[in-house]
């Protein structure tokens, strides 16, 4: 985050505070928003707004990847070293666990 940046928090479970943030970067504001409670309309024009911005090269989507079902171990053993080497959550957030209907669940 650069610096007098702006932080949205958008998590609902173990999220930032105001207070936090502002322990850990003073010249940053903080903003808490309720993706699930915004109308309708708001959050579509955000959504329009981000796609906008997606597609205009200003900002790029944040890098992810997706897993089947079959490579859940593989899955966690790339989030376990995310975790080790202090990346955080990120990677937990964006894996993305893919199934095909045609394939069998395994464990």
């Amino acid at each position: 985050l650069g610096a007098c940046g702006g932080f949205v928090e958008i998590g609902k479970r173990d999220i930032w505070t105001a207070r936090g943030v502002h322990a850990e970067r003073c010249d940053v504001s903080f903003h808490l928003v309720a993706v699930d409670f915004l109308p309708p309309p708001v959050l579509g024009a955000a959504f329009d707004a981000l796609v906008s911005t997606l597609s205009g090269g200003v900002v790029r989507a944040l890098p992810s990847m997706s897993h089947t079902v079959g490579r859940t171990r593989q899955a966690f053993v790339v989030m376990a070293i995310a975790m080790r080497a202090d990346i955080g959550w990120g990677p937990l957030l964006l894996m993305r666990f893919c199934h095909k209907l045609d394939e069998p669940l395994r464990s």
